[in-house]
């Protein structure tokens, strides 16, 4: 039943649709068909399974089938999204929030022990590396091929190696 109720709630988002009645056939079929919706239903499955040998299975078909490797345990928000999947490797302590969206060959891991925390709403391109115990705030961009090491504060635009801040986008209220 969990499982219905996810892809269900998934496909909702994923499709823009707030029509819920006779998704659920639309779902399952976008589950077999769409590696991007697929490896979002198995990240939610990975976190209810919560470190067990069925999670653990799991994670391996993650990473072998798709590319991504994941925690055991993933702390990941709502509405996540992979734009493109190969190669995206997320750490074991990292904590990512709310509507993030993530490129393929993305490395979000650690360093001297400590793994970084992104807020909502964040856009990280291809080839994008955030190293150790770092904040990243809300509605912030990282461009391609960025090295972030640095706290990045909410509302930023950011790129290079190591990442700068390139524009302060407006507050939208």
């Amino acid at each position: 039943m969990y499982f219905l109720k996810v892809l269900k709630d998934e496909y909702i988002f994923f499709s823009y649709s707030k029509k819920t009645t006779k998704c659920l056939l639309k779902a399952l079929v976008k589950f077999l068909f769409s590696p991007h919706f697929s490896i979002i239903i198995l990240i939610r499955l990975l976190q209810k399974f919560n470190g067990s040998l069925k999670g653990r299975w799991l994670n391996n078909r993650i990473f072998w089938k798709y590319g991504v490797e994941l925690p055991i345990v993933p702390n990941i928000g709502k509405n996540f999204r992979f734009a493109h999947l190969p190669g995206i490797v997320i750490g074991d302590g990292a904590i990512i929030g709310n509507d993030c969206i993530v490129y393929h060959g993305v490395t979000i891991g650690q360093s001297h022990g400590l793994y970084p925390r992104i807020g909502n709403n964040v856009l990280i391109y291809p080839h994008t590396q955030i190293l150790g115990g770092i904040n990243i705030g809300d509605n912030v961009t990282i461009l391609a091929n960025s090295v972030v090491v640095k706290d990045i504060p909410s509302n930023t635009i950011v790129g290079g190696i190591p990442a700068k801040i390139i524009k302060q986008k407006k507050n939208e209220k």
